[in-house]
């Protein structure tokens, strides 16, 4: 079970490597030693300080281009690894680069002083790759501020959580973070953590100051502001009036800041460096923080799109509860939306504080750190609107908040009422299988797509884009579609097959598939323009996994809709449910698998096994196997290793 651990540091001592950086005017002087290294030496790198200023402006400006075009476009992501590779090329010498390179060390602690603090270190690019895919990375950083020592933090269950999300009122999918966070710590409360939150909310400035330090850990989801002439009015964007650095400064001393404080919000750890000026003011909210006494502090370096970042810290925490460290916990994130070629977001994430310090033990006994936990994200029945950044381009539309919920919860009782009839003759088939799959194999999805007829409208929109939806997710082999639109008409067909009248030798036995996965479909009518509200539910779960707002243009052909409404149910069902495996057999080079062409596999498809540097790539597919041969890496593979579609 989940139990709470006082941010104890890991016995990582013999495979975590520091990386000491320090200014002497056009001097750095860099070395890389063991943390319980006696002694170690440093290099002498000559550098132009105006050289170095100019390729982060690049990083900078190449990330932020990407981030606005929402997603990883191949010339803007060779771009970064040019700039990060001119920056390695700059600040370590060839020595020191295949030195981290061959190191064999998990853990990367960057001790830094505060001259350099705003160089991107974790792009750095050391030939196969940043730093952070090498490394499970943390900033230590040595500043001439004054720091005034505050009590420390010591902590016993329950822990206590902040959510503050959307407190401008100006960032609704924010408020829908908050929301899911507090779902997924619920899910995994035998920590017994208690979680305040605070969302769309009107919080001011003042309560933010009296109530800061009661938490463990504070997680902001919102708007942040950077301001580089004045780097102490940075802060946090609330309804009136910031939460600025100057304002954390205030709160200096006395009792003890949260352990933990993750801001997710566009260049939320964005710096200069540290102390060039006003030794005594902060540069910025990461500076603030650190120097006010927070142990931990997780910011972004730059812009970012909503719904990216909102996935990126809901990972996070699933990680961070289930026993990995803090550093791999951040890793762990980054490589899940690295390696499913998700948005570049990823590469903002900035972590001060000791990456080998974990916040709770392992939550099962035996279950490796790096194992991803599978924990569904519910959302409320009433979430706040749905919408993009306002300083980034719409995709999503405000919607109005979702009403008649007396209405919705009927509809899903008839649903549930529906299936349980249904399921009846399914479930007796289903227990006498003895070959039912372990939990971790993927399973064929069965889906429902169902609309909420509207009392005196004319519902042609919502059977339209029903079909449409249907017709899209047809071509998906992962989902098998299921019919519960005509479903009067299944009951008394079924009715005629069981009756007197039909011939006995030639009476059906009805095998319905119940829907394990229902997309219920609404269509609302706003300034002549309908919305469609779609919730994702699992029934085996009784959760809403997700919500999805669209809205409707007359223009736009009925196969263009199919097109962005299938695309968009198809990502997120890829997300929430990858195909899943273990190996079966290896024999001559070819690896069984035990998933095939029923759940979804292809020829050609890549699966990456579980903590292994090793891809498979499938060759020959069967209904229930598949085969496939080693893509990359070198271990060998073996008989029930877990594999997880790339």
């Amino acid at each position: 079970m989940c139990a709470l651990k006082l941010t104890k540091q890991d016995s990582l001592s013999d495979s975590t490597l520091c990386l000491d950086v320090s200014r002497y005017g056009q001097l750095l002087k860099v070395g890389i030693r063991r943390t319980d290294a006696a002694i170690w030496s440093y290099e002498d790198i000559p550098v132009s300080v105006e050289h170095i200023e100019a390729r982060c402006r690049d990083m900078i400006d190449a990330l932020n281009a990407v981030s606005r075009k929402r997603g990883n476009s191949s010339q803007g992501i060779k771009t970064i690894q040019s700039v990060g590779q001119l920056l390695a090329d700059t600040l370590l010498s060839p020595r020191l680069k295949e030195k981290l390179l061959n190191a064999d060390a998990d853990y990367l602690l960057l001790n830094l002083d505060d001259q350099v603090v705003h160089i991107p270190w974790e792009l750095l690019d050391i030939g196969q790759g940043f730093l952070c895919e090498h490394f499970r990375i943390g900033r230590m950083v040595k500043t001439r501020q004054q720091i005034v020592e505050s009590h420390e933090r010591t902590r016993s269950a329950p822990m206590r959580m902040w959510i503050l999300a959307n407190p401008g009122n100006d960032l609704a999918s924010a408020g829908v973070e908050g929301f899911s966070i507090c779902d997924i710590t619920d899910r995994m409360n035998a920590c017994e953590t208690i979680i305040d939150t605070s969302v769309d909310s009107e919080v001011t400035r003042d309560h933010i100051m009296e109530n800061l330090k009661s938490f463990d850990m504070v997680h902001f989801a919102g708007h942040a502001d950077f301001d580089s002439q004045n780097p102490e009015q940075s802060g946090w964007r609330l309804k009136n009036g910031n939460f600025k650095a100057i304002d954390i400064h205030q709160m200096m001393g006395g009792r003890a800041m949260p352990s933990l404080v993750f801001s997710n919000a566009c260049q939320s750890a964005r710096t200069q460096a540290w102390g060039q000026d006003i030794e005594n003011s902060p540069f910025g909210l990461a500076n603030a923080f650190m120097l006010a006494g927070v142990r931990h502090y997780i910011g972004t370096s730059w812009d970012i799109m909503d719904e990216p970042s909102s996935r990126f810290a809901q990972n996070f925490y699933k990680n961070l509860l289930s026993g990995m460290t803090i550093g791999e916990a951040v890793r762990q994130t980054r490589q899940g939306m690295m390696t499913e070629n998700d948005d570049i977001c990823w590469a903002s994430y900035v972590l001060y504080g000791n990456p080998t310090e974990r916040y709770f033990e392992p939550a099962y006994a035996g279950v490796p750190n790096n194992a991803e936990p599978v924990i569904p994200i519910s959302i409320p029945d009433n979430p706040p609107n749905i919408s993009r950044s306002s300083e980034n381009e719409s995709v999503l539309t405000d919607a109005p908040p979702l009403s008649s919920t007396g209405s919705f919860k009927k509809s899903l009782f008839a649903i549930f009422s529906i299936i349980l009839i249904s399921g009846i003759v399914f479930a007796a088939l289903r227990f006498q299988n003895t070959d039912a799959k372990d939990e971790w194999t993927s399973q064929l999805l069965s889906l429902a797509v169902i609309f909420e007829p509207q009392s005196g409208a004319d519902n042609a929109d919502a059977d339209r884009f029903s079909a449409a939806i249907e017709s899209g997710l047809k071509d998906f082999r992962r989902v098998k579609l299921v019919n519960r639109m005509e479903l009067d008409i299944i009951k008394r067909e079924i009715g005629l097959w069981m009756s007197d009248y039909i011939d006995p030798n030639h009476k059906l036995q009805p095998k319905l598939l119940p829907a394990m996965l229902i997309l219920y479909l609404k269509v609302i009518q706003e300034d002549s323009k309908p919305l469609i509200l779609m919730r994702l539910l699992n029934t085996g779960q009784g959760t809403i996994q997700e919500v999805f707002v669209q809205k409707v243009e007359h223009h736009v052909s009925l196969a263009d809709h199919k097109n962005q409404l299938s695309e968009l149910i198809v990502k997120k069902l890829k997300e929430l449910y990858p195909i899943r495996g273990k190996v079966t057999s290896v024999q001559n080079g070819d690896i069984t698998l035990n998933i095939g062409a029923d759940v979804g596999v292809n020829t050609n498809q890549n699966f990456r096994v579980l903590g292994k540097e090793v891809m498979l790539e499938v060759v020959s597919l069967k209904a229930a196997a598949c085969v496939a041969k080693v893509k990359s890496g070198n271990a060998a593979v073996q008989k029930d290793w877990k594999v997880t579609e790339q």
